[in-house]
């Protein structure tokens, strides 16, 4: 048992003092040379852990999230990475390498053709990905992962596709490719040495840190949503439209940080196809130290007509949920295709997104209201948003629209913030620098570095 201790010791830096029955023993002067030996010893004991003991908490600390939204695009592999055609890339990753190196372009609104997906005999049905990458995670930490997707058909009310929630050991291991549905791979690697071109590269090199990558995707059809089973062989079956559904992505992380067997123990082990470990639980052994790394809330949309054009303003007013508030003023230019905007018989959709938040309103069908002067406006509470919004259209096929709400969650929303608007079966986006969130990020900082040095 010493001798484990001892060993144990060696490893963390702490002082071992060695217990022997309680007796009387002759008193010994002991030499003030060897006194500050032994208290250097026990100083740097304690500084090695303490070091170490720091590391693993900067390292969670550093671990960073992002999301992106992204289709699979056209059959002749352009962008590259269409499971279904022979000789491209696997689409996840593709889009994974992309995403990594920043050119991956990630889109809010889609139209059917964007969201295309095509088999051997062209295209059978839509499918919208999400993306989350997490990144910095230390090495021999539990990761634990919540991912959700929610979806809403036109006229009908909101469903989940699915809802799940695993653990996954950062721990190098052999990258297996796999036949299942590229839409819902996982896999985590070295980021110096990974993903690379077959998925292989960086898995089972074991580095500092590791960066985790998540997909989730919804198909045209809802036998992946039971066994994500879809495959070049037996594609998915086409749901009738795609127009104008809705699909909101949500993923949440947090680090269980020790090691297995002393600080954590996994739950419901399993291997996946791809080659890594996962469990359905874990048990904290009471020295397991839990972060938590962030989460992210992103919708996705699909349009007939895109807007030709779409610029805007934001502003954003921070403070206590009750009293949280948003200015957005949008102008736009129809689509040639469109056949223009009917607010008082169609559904209009704001949504605010950006950095791990998101904000969406929907005013149903027949809520707006048309004055003298042409103007539709609204004024109401959706979901829980005090909001009041005004269409008008303009010359030229061009409308503006300004909207004010109240009482609105502006939780993790941050600079650059996507802006989407939907009228019926037109839609668009547009990135812009929220007014006021700048100062908001300014000051959570300084708070921040103020609690750190307190």
């Amino acid at each position: 048992m010493i001798r484990q201790l001892r060993q144990i010791a060696l490893r963390t830096g702490v002082l071992v003092v060695r217990c022997v029955p309680l007796r009387m023993a002759p008193h010994r002067k002991v030499p003030r040379s060897e006194a500050l030996h032994r208290g250097r010893q026990l100083l740097i004991g304690f500084f090695v852990w303490g070091v170490l003991f720091a590391m693993g908490a900067l390292s969670v600390r550093a671990a960073s999230l992002h999301v992106s939204q992204f289709t699979l695009g056209v059959p002749d592999g352009s962008p590259e990475g269409n499971p279904f055609v022979a000789g491209s890339a696997p689409t996840y990753l593709h889009a994974l390498r992309a995403a990594l190196a920043g050119t991956l372009v990630s889109n809010t609104v889609f139209t059917p053709a964007n969201g295309a997906v095509w088999g051997p005999g062209g295209p059978f049905g839509g499918e919208l990905y999400f993306l989350s990458i997490v990144e910095r995670l230390p090495r021999g930490a539990l990761l634990e992962e919540r991912k959700a997707v929610f979806f809403q058909l036109p006229g009908q009310s909101e469903q989940t596709f699915f809802d799940v929630q695993f653990y996954f050991p950062l721990e190098a291991y052999p990258h297996t490719p796999s036949p299942f549905a590229d839409g819902f791979a996982r896999l985590h690697f070295a980021p110096r040495t990974g993903p690379g071109p077959t998925g292989t590269e960086g898995s089972a090199v074991d580095s500092a840190t590791r960066t985790f990558a998540s997909f989730a995707s919804f198909a045209g059809d809802f036998s992946d949503a039971q066994g994500f089973s879809g495959t070049a062989n037996t594609p998915p079956l086409e749901i009738t439209s795609f127009t104008g559904i809705q699909v909101r992505y949500e993923a949440s992380y947090r680090v269980i940080a020790g090691t297995e067997g002393r600080d954590w123990t996994l739950l419901g082990q399993a291997i996946a196809p791809r080659g890594y470990r996962f469990g359905t639980g874990f048990t904290n052994l009471g020295t397991a130290t839990i972060r938590p790394v962030g989460s992210v809330r992103v919708t996705s949309t699909v349009v007939t007509v895109p807007f030709a054009t779409l610029t805007g303003q934001v502003e954003l007013e921070r403070g206590a949920p009750t009293e949280e508030a948003f200015e957005v003023t949008l102008h736009g230019t129809l689509g040639a295709d469109s056949d223009g905007i009917d607010p008082l018989h169609e559904e209009v959709t704001l949504a605010l997104t950006g950095g791990t938040g998101s904000i969406t309103m929907t005013i149903p069908a027949g809520a707006f209201q048309q004055d003298k002067q042409g103007h539709f406006t609204f004024e109401g509470t959706i979901h829980g948003v005090e909001l009041q919004a005004t269409l008008t259209p303009l010359e030229s096929h061009q409308f503006e629209c300004k909207a004010e709400g109240k009482q609105a969650d502006l939780t993790g929303i941050a600079n650059p913030v996507f802006v989407t608007l939907t009228i019926g079966d037109n839609g668009g986006n547009t990135l812009v620098t929220a007014k006021g969130e700048q100062d908001h990020d300014e000051q959570q900082q300084k708070d921040t570095d103020h609690h750190e040095r307190d």
